[in-house]
């Protein structure tokens, strides 16, 4: 079970980024300049998880609190950033999360807290609730249908 807190990342319009973004449309030179704007504000965007990072490790708010006062993810910021179980295959549909999220939360023990980690939406905590062995996650995501699988 993992939660994770959000800061977006916003292109010149003020739109969050997605998966599905696009840089360009197919001209080179467009392209790499959209590119660049892009890594911009990844890099403007971090000292804020940075500064979340350092409260929450420091012990100046708890993991929670510190996803209801500060995630921009609108489905998981009212219950501490807690997304789901994770496992290899899930996916997590209308929500701010992709591979890079899950890989990162099923590298962390039970209690263990994320450096800023990148994704196609801005950078993220990600703190590790607790662990099932993967027999038991199986046989419950079998009889519950729990997990979101793509």
């Amino acid at each position: 079970l993992v939660a994770h807190i959000l800061v977006c990342v916003r292109d010149l319009q003020g739109r969050r980024y997605t998966e599905q973004w696009q840089s360009g449309g197919g001209h080179e030179e467009v392209n790499r300049h959209a590119a660049a704007v892009r890594e911009k504000q990844f890099a403007e965007a971090r000292p804020a998880i940075e500064k979340i990072e350092k409260l929450v490790r420091e012990g100046g708010v708890g993991f929670d609190e510190a996803a209801r006062r500060h995630s921009e993810d609108d489905a998981t910021r009212q219950n501490g950033g807690v997304l789901d179980r994770i496992c290899e295959a899930s996916t997590f549909p209308g929500l701010p999360v992709d591979r890079a999220v899950i890989e990162a939360g099923l590298k962390l023990k039970p209690g263990e807290v994320s450096g800023p980690v990148r994704s196609a939406f801005g950078w993220h905590l990600i703190k590790c609730l607790d662990r099932q062995e993967k027999a038991e996650a199986t046989r419950l995501q079998g009889r519950y249908g729990r997990f979101r699988k793509g």
